[in-house]
């Protein structure tokens, strides 16, 4: 009896979890909510609270008096006017912002195991690329307005701005740029590894030089 018993318990441990697909090796499963993807994406600009910078940037508070998911869902896709595109997120990512800002505990599940330079390039796209470019033959960014600047391209920063300074400009938000004091010592710290490791067609030209370090221009950290 108790023989039966044991061999109907391991068939049921097998049957149960025999073929659950198992996570691809070295890469972890876990997951964010649509608060953590708006903060990283969005609360440089609409604020942490979603109080907004008012003209230029609006509250979002009370959203769902004023525009339905799907169009909120279309602008993240596509960007209006000073917004940039948030294209580059998937549409789980897009669709989970979205259920947040109408009040919703939304959360995508995400592979988290990146190289450095995988993370740095994620994290360049989602907050730098609707603006920067990293080298001037690359293609000027959709997102990018003529607000009187061009903004710097990035590629070698390394070469003439110290992770320090780096660190200060994302914190300030110098000129019409955001600030992005919302990222992490650490996210800050995979962009910059990522931009010093990619190579910037211009070399260090002393206009793009001025342009990194906001010299004669606004009041930025300096080297």
């Amino acid at each position: 009896m108790k023989k039966t018993v044991l061999i109907i318990f391991i068939v049921g441990i097998v049957l149960t979890y025999g073929f659950i697909e198992q996570p691809k090796d070295g890469i972890s499963m876990s997951s964010i909510t649509g608060n953590d993807l708006f903060q990283k994406n969005c609360a440089s600009c609409h604020g942490e609270k979603l109080q907004g910078k008012p003209p230029t940037f609006p509250s979002l508070l009370n959203i769902e008096s004023k525009l339905s998911k799907e169009e909120v869902n279309k602008l993240l896709e596509t960007g209006r006017g000073v917004m940039p595109s948030f294209a580059h997120l998937s549409q789980q990512d897009r669709v989970a912002i979205t259920g947040f800002l109408f009040g919703e505990n939304t959360k995508v599940s995400i592979e988290t195991k990146q190289s450095p330079q995988e993370k740095g390039s994620y994290f360049f796209t989602a907050n730098c690329a609707s603006c920067h470019k990293i080298s001037e033959n690359d293609a000027t960014p959709t997102g990018r307005k003529d607000w009187g600047r061009t903004p710097a391209n990035l590629g070698g920063v390394n070469k003439d701005i110290s992770f320090e300074s780096f660190t200060n400009i994302l914190n300030m938000g110098p000129c019409y740029m955001p600030s992005f004091s919302h990222l992490s010592s650490e996210e800050k710290s995979s962009i910059y590894k990522f931009l010093s490791a990619v190579e910037n067609s211009e070399g260090t030209s002393t206009e793009n030089s001025r342009k990194r370090s906001c010299s004669g221009n606004c009041n930025c950290a300096r080297k």
